[in-house]
């Protein structure tokens, strides 16, 4: 994903969660899915704009199937955090609690 604006990055994350690393510019919310600690595990960033960067990013992940296979694995289990069960649980055991609560609060 080479956008220097990118503003939510569903191709990247539709990408990781096929299992494939994602090679995306350090810009945007790219930073958030692919972040510093990251980097190398789930994905690559490379600085916008600099194309030295970006190819030296793609190469191993290009002639190193091992790498590819590993960092996509590990891309496709981060994406698990963004999938309906996960987005399911976090209302269920966060934002309904915290809504029950202030309700309750209300009334008393």
């Amino acid at each position: 994903m080479p956008s220097k604006s990118e503003t939510l990055g569903l191709v990247v994350l539709e990408a990781m969660s096929l299992g494939l690393p994602a090679v995306a510019s350090r810009a945007g919310r790219l930073i958030n899915i692919i972040p510093e600690n990251q980097e190398g595990k789930t994905g690559f960033c490379f600085n916008p704009g600099d194309v030295d960067d970006c190819v030296s990013k793609l190469k191993p992940l290009l002639h190193d199937r091992e790498l590819r296979e590993t960092i996509g694995k590990a891309a496709r289990e981060e994406m698990e955090k963004y999938g309906w069960r996960a987005a399911t649980k976090k209302i269920h055991n966060e934002q309904y609690n915290a809504v029950i609560w202030i309700w309750q609060k209300k009334i008393a």
